[in-house]
């Protein structure tokens, strides 16, 4: 009598241990190597067993296994049917087998492959609302064999278990989220530092340049020299201009698409070459059309081409300039060609030139610059990490 109530006391610890773990724990392997050794000890087994469901190809896989050689078992998939783990998820039914030798469903390989002999066994399915995620097993009771009151407690402990379970890849699943929040968080503070930078850049010098030349206009007295002052800050006033409308339609578009970026090239691109009667011409092929790349990264592609556009139109005497743009799962691609006269010697390394090559880099590709006769300006990614967004700003 006495033997029993020890026996009972005991049971009842390790289950209240296993109900202490499901709010001390929110770790999935700590949860899972408790409830082995809480089997083992529950119902006083040699080795026990935690096999979990691959949802991807409807195996049970040992998660872990306790006992003599039970790492050799951490390879080993079992198809549902297979075996009498296999029979009980499939079947959802707990099964106490007191001689594994004799019964069909027995799958003998498991022992090989750990040089064990399985004498009897406990199964019972691990439920999740109502779905079965995985079975736990206890093998070979140490003295005598396992009763039908061990199959209650391990059904209890399983039922534990899967609470555990569930709370712990919740809150897996919770702080990978926060995490890619945190994470989007940052890449976007990032992005409007450098947009922040970049409009003071263009803004910053075009005002300067401007300050400079009126400060000469208003000391010099020739009337052809302040003439041509005034012609200078009236071109730098338009560029500006044009800076501030580029900035503002990047703030606009932010929810854009590769298709709005697409035909906002072809806008723009007609727009500033007709008024010199240089023919314009685009091509797209965009795949995916409907993604959105994100305001940083579509601002930047649109200031690349602006810029490679007002080249050709300063300094170019281009009559033809073809564009290129392609957006799909292997990159982006943008080329601007002119048959203009080329770049003269060391305009490669000018600042203009540079700033585009540095907006490149900033979204995770890079700029090239070949003249010919002609002109080619290209800039391209070499996979898909830009137009995800995984570009290191």
């Amino acid at each position: 009598m006495q033997m029993t109530s020890d026996k009972k006391s005991k049971q009842l610890h390790v289950l209240m241990e296993m109900s202490a773990l499901i709010n001390s724990t929110l770790d999935p392997d700590q949860v899972r190597m408790r409830a082995i050794e809480s089997a083992m000890n529950l119902v006083d087994a040699e080795a026990a067993s935690l096999l979990m469901i691959d949802e991807s190809s409807n195996e049970l896989v040992f998660e872990v296994a306790v006992g003599k050689k039970g790492k050799n078992l951490n390879e080993v998939r079992l198809k549902k049917g297979d075996g009498i783990a296999g029979w009980v998820a499939e079947h959802g039914v707990a099964q106490l087998v007191l001689d594994t030798q004799s019964d069909a469903r027995f799958f003998s390989r498991i022992d090989e492959l750990c040089g064990f002999t399985t004498r009897d066994l406990i199964c019972v399915p691990v439920r999740s609302k109502e779905k079965i995620i995985g079975v736990l097993e206890a093998v070979n009771r140490k003295k005598g064999q396992f009763e039908s009151a061990d199959v209650d407690l391990l059904s209890t402990l399983a039922n534990q278990v899967a609470i555990a379970l569930e709370n712990a890849f919740l809150h897996k699943k919770n702080l990978a989220q926060l995490t890619e929040m945190v994470s989007a968080e940052k890449q976007h503070q990032s992005e409007k530092d450098l947009l922040l930078k970049d409009l003071h850049d263009g803004i910053g010098g075009i005002t300067a340049n401007i300050n400079i030349l009126s400060e000469l206009a208003l000391k010099g007295e020739s009337l052809a020299g302040m003439k041509k002052a005034l012609a200078v800050i009236a071109e730098l006033s338009r560029e500006g201009v044009a800076e501030i409308r580029s900035f503002m339609n990047g703030l606009e578009n932010g929810e854009g698409t590769w298709n709005d970026l697409a035909a906002e090239l072809r806008r723009h691109g007609s727009c500033i070459t007709e008024p010199h009667n240089i023919n314009f011409d685009i091509t797209t092929n965009v795949s995916n059309g409907d993604e959105k790349p994100g305001i940083f990264l579509y601002f930047m592609l649109f200031r690349i081409a602006r810029e490679a556009l007002t080249n050709i139109i300063k300094h170019s005497c281009a009559r033809n300039v073809e564009v290129d743009f392609t957006a799909g799962s292997n990159g982006i691609a943008l080329r601007v060609r002119d048959d203009g006269i080329g770049l003269k010697e060391g305009a490669v390394t000018g600042r203009g030139l540079a700033n585009m090559k540095a907006r490149a880099g900033e979204i995770g590709g890079w700029l090239t610059i070949t003249s010919g006769p002609g002109t080619c300006v290209q800039f391209s990614t070499s996979d898909s990490a830009a137009m995800s967004k995984e570009y290191s700003a």
